[in-house]
């Protein structure tokens, strides 16, 4: 069984990354539509989840405040921001160097909701993080997908996500959007699949038949 303190040893070793103090910024995105992210745990009880795009965590942050004791969510980000935020540069929160801020407004924002415990913040991009999953076997029950908004970028994750699912849920966000509903609709039909919307978001009951991620992607 994948556990919360597997992934932080690999990842960050005795590096504590919520030592810091961090300014908590709840502005902005932040799942508020979340009654599939509620009924979704509520059905399955998973132990495990893992959510890829996160910026300032606040729907990671709901998810962990309705997870089972001893359950975590891993949330992956690059934190930099995507076209959509650098279109408006002026309004990307940043360090004193310029680098983007977002990170840390995470950090803050987890202090802050006290959910330390529940939650893990990793930043690197989403197939890096899914491949190195897969090869650590490190296993999820419940997934939210909210990086990437084109058709390539959804479909790439959700195709690399089911590799490292075990029997439960995948939510993807924004399902409104055309290029996101595609993406999910041909997912769903190339693994016989079958999704539902519930709010700005598809809601996929996986089965928990994987395949492997080296064809998935061409790799040999």
């Amino acid at each position: 069984m994948t556990t919360r303190k597997e992934i932080y040893d690999r990842l960050y070793g005795q590096h504590n990354i919520f030592k810091w103090k961090a300014k908590p910024d709840e502005t902005g995105a932040n799942g508020h539509d979340a009654s599939a992210i509620r009924e979704t745990i509520a059905d399955s009880k998973p132990h495990a989840c893992i959510e890829l795009g996160v910026w300032k965590g606040m729907s990671m942050i709901f998810a962990a405040k309705h997870l089972p004791a001893n359950s975590f969510i891993l949330g992956v980000d690059t934190f930099l921001g995507g076209q959509e935020h650098w279109r408006r540069p002026k309004s990307m929160p940043r360090l004193e160097n310029g680098y983007p801020a977002i990170f840390e407004i995470c950090i803050g924002n987890i202090i802050k909701n006290k959910v330390q415990k529940k939650v893990l913040p990793w930043m690197t991009d989403t197939r890096s993080a899914i491949e190195l999953c897969y090869l650590m076997k490190w296993r999820f029950d419940w997934a939210h997908v909210d990086a990437g908004r084109s058709y390539f970028s959804v479909i790439q994750d959700l195709r690399g996500l089911q590799t490292i699912m075990n029997k439960g849920f995948i939510l993807v966000n924004d399902y409104w959007q055309d290029h996101v509903r595609d993406a999910v609709k041909d997912f769903c039909k190339g693994f016989e699949c079958t999704v539902e919307k519930q709010g700005p978001k598809a809601v996929i009951y996986w089965h928990g038949e994987s395949r492997q991620l080296q064809k998935l992607w061409g790799q040999g």
